[in-house]
């Protein structure tokens, strides 16, 4: 949940590849090559989310390189930048990307043996990403054949590309989808990972570790929360059982936080009404920068505000390290899950159970 387009279009274009100079030849191949660069390299220059007719023929382009040079190696980097946009595509149409189908494209590109390797790579990453997406919408079971998959992205990308820092950052992805389902799993992941090497990741994992006698309480017992509002209203998390809930942690003075606003200004006007609610908490210091953002922004859900900034009361009751980071609350108040990539489509997944 980033924006000024949104967390998902900056990923997706930073991660898209960038052709080499070779597109400057006077081969079709390379001068079609060069033409879906020069799209490419548009939308990452524009402020603003891309209309559809530009992400048509971005991926119209692609295709069409796939369809006429099927023997051309780059295709495979054609066909995962495409991968890609689609992916962006139904997200910003408020789809569910056809996971099964994207997959299969991303099986046939990792074993193909004329892909180059750094693609296979990305591609893998892109995959782990999907897999954790499906963990993430499976119910309190976990979906144990994406649980199998992802650990199998893991550890292709550990034989591989081990020096990858990305690898880390799938297992804190998997642990945060995790922790509320599955507290063992999640502590064997965080042990191994308290013995890395990075200084940054096992200090990351150490404080992780520290706060599972809470987070497993929390996966046994509906969270309990009761407070005042800035507006003055009285909000009791018991009172919204039957309801999912975004326990949403965050400063208005942050612009990253900022930034993730629209998505979640997007899930709730679309589900409010089907039974899906926000609860802010917020680390501001400055209670007018509050008001005015809420104000500017149009968001009408409660927050609760000390003043306290990074020592605030409730952040730091429940560990809160890092901003913005989300609680997703299941119909009874459990804690399903603090990984929200894709928030109006888990919580269509959770408003159906």
């Amino acid at each position: 949940m980033k924006q000024i387009i949104n967390l998902a279009l900056a990923l997706f274009l930073m991660t898209m590849p960038v052709f080499s100079d070779e597109a400057k030849s006077v081969k079709p191949a390379d001068e079609l090559l060069g033409r879906i660069q020069r799209l490419d390299e548009s939308l990452r220059g524009q402020s603003r989310a891309p209309l559809p007719e530009q992400m048509d023929t971005l991926r119209a382009a692609m295709l069409e390189f796939e369809t006429r040079f099927p023997d051309d190696p780059r295709k495979w980097e054609v066909r995962f930048a495409r991968l890609q946009i689609e992916t962006l595509q139904a997200q910003l149409d408020g789809r569910i990307p056809d996971r099964p189908a994207l997959l299969r494209l991303t099986g046939q590109l990792i074993e193909a043996p004329d892909a180059p390797m750094p693609t296979k790579i990305e591609t893998v990453v892109f995959q782990a990403g999907l897999h954790v997406d499906t963990l993430n919408e499976s119910g309190p079971s976990i979906d144990k054949k994406a649980r199998a998959a992802l650990d199998a992205d893991i550890a292709w990308l550990q034989t591989n590309d081990a020096a990858d820092t990305r690898i880390f950052n799938i297992q804190f992805r998997l642990v945060r989808s995790l922790i509320f389902r599955d507290p063992d799993t999640v502590e064997e992941v965080l042990h191994k990972l308290e013995r890395s090497n990075n200084m940054y990741v096992a200090d990351t994992a150490a404080a992780e570790l520290a706060s599972m006698p809470m987070a497993r309480t929390l996966a046994k017992e509906p969270l309990r929360l009761k407070f005042q509002a800035v507006d003055g209203s009285d909000v009791d998390l018991d009172r919204l059982r039957g309801k999912v809930v975004l326990l949403e942690f965050w400063a208005s003075s942050a612009s990253q936080c900022r930034a993730g606003l629209p998505p979640i200004l997007n899930a709730y006007k679309q589900l409010h009404k089907d039974g899906f609610e926000i609860v802010g908490i917020s680390f501001d210091q400055n209670k007018e920068q509050l008001l005015s953002c809420l104000k500017l922004n149009g968001i009408t859900w409660p927050q609760y505000f000390d003043g306290k900034g990074l020592g605030n009361e409730i952040g730091s009751r429940f560990r809160i390290s890092a901003l913005p980071s989300a609680w997703l609350l299941d119909k009874k108040g459990l804690v399903r899950t603090t990984e929200v990539p894709d928030l109006a489509n888990q919580v269509r997944a959770l408003l159906a159970e």
